[in-house]
């Protein structure tokens, strides 16, 4: 009913991530517990923010979820984490119930309260995990299991912020340019088609990703996670995202003030102006 100004949003994450990160942190690591902090709160606020950009679509969120739980399952079967194992699972099952409410056409939607809650519970477990391979790992080690299963979270807030700077829009500002809007929209599949196709391309990745883990490290798993979150990304969006936007070089860029946009002719073989009247919206082309 009421739309909240982004900064007001990220200043209250920032004042609740802050509480539950000051806690954690003098629990898992006092002895560096000021860094451990400033760490934890980085990757909170990305998790959550990340969260809130997969819930696009119905049943998108629980089919997303569902892989990042299962991968938390795994990890935590691996070190007997009986604290992870059961959150994990049981948040899974209550997903489930979730779900047969938001199968297309949905009649609830978690909406930005409940993938907070979602985005939390992978804050708690991504502690909980990192906590439990810290006993017997370095801290990096450690950090970056914690962080293997969110990857995807984490590339899906890295690519659209990347996407709107490049384009000369805010990076908090939505828009309808993700993954499962383009192969909705464009790609003609319905929601629930759109969100299997995901859903099965991220198991895809986290299954490789936990295959290279064994042999190498996880931090060579998050970085395949990575390439192949951002390949995808591009492959499917580039020719949406960059289509009619016209990209200035450095000396023109210095003439740009407030609206104002040099345009080079080089870029262009034809032009036309509209003028649009505010009042009544109508068109009168020149």
């Amino acid at each position: 009913r009421y739309e909240i100004r982004p900064i007001v949003k990220l200043s209250f994450q920032i004042f609740l991530v802050s509480i539950f990160c000051l806690n954690a942190a003098n629990v898992i690591s006092p002895q560096n517990s000021a860094v451990t902090f400033l760490v934890m709160v980085f990757f909170s606020l990305a998790t959550l923010n990340g969260s809130n950009l997969i819930d696009g679509l119905d049943t998108l969120s629980y089919k997303v979820s569902a892989v990042i739980y299962f991968a938390f399952i795994l990890l935590a079967t691996n070190i007997n984490c009986l604290p992870a194992l059961f959150i994990a699972t049981s948040c899974f099952f209550i997903m489930t119930g979730f779900y047969f409410f938001n199968r297309e056409p949905s009649s609830i939607h978690l909406g930005e309260v409940g993938v907070s809650c979602l985005g939390f519970s992978y804050i708690l477990l991504a502690t909980l995990i990192y906590q439990g391979y810290l006993k017997q790992n370095p801290p990096l080690y450690a950090l970056s299991k914690s962080l293997f299963p969110i990857s995807i979270i984490l590339m899906e807030l890295l690519i659209s912020f990347s996407r709107r700077i490049w384009n000369g829009k805010s990076p908090f500002r939505g828009d309808t340019l993700h993954v499962h809007h383009i192969l909705k929209k464009e790609y003609k599949f319905s929601a629930s088609t759109t969100s299997t196709i995901i859903a099965l391309v991220y198991s895809l990745f986290i299954g490789i990703g936990f295959y290279v883990m064994d042999p190498f490290s996880s931090l060579a798993s998050i970085a395949c996670m990575a390439l192949f979150c951002g390949g995808w990304s591009y492959a499917v969006g580039s020719k949406y995202w960059f289509k009619d936007q016209i990209q200035l070089n450095i000396l023109e860029t210095l003439l740009v003030k407030e609206e104002v946009r040099i345009i080079s002719s080089s870029t262009l073989s034809k032009f036309s102006f509209t003028l649009i009247n505010e009042k009544n919206k109508e068109k009168y082309p020149l």
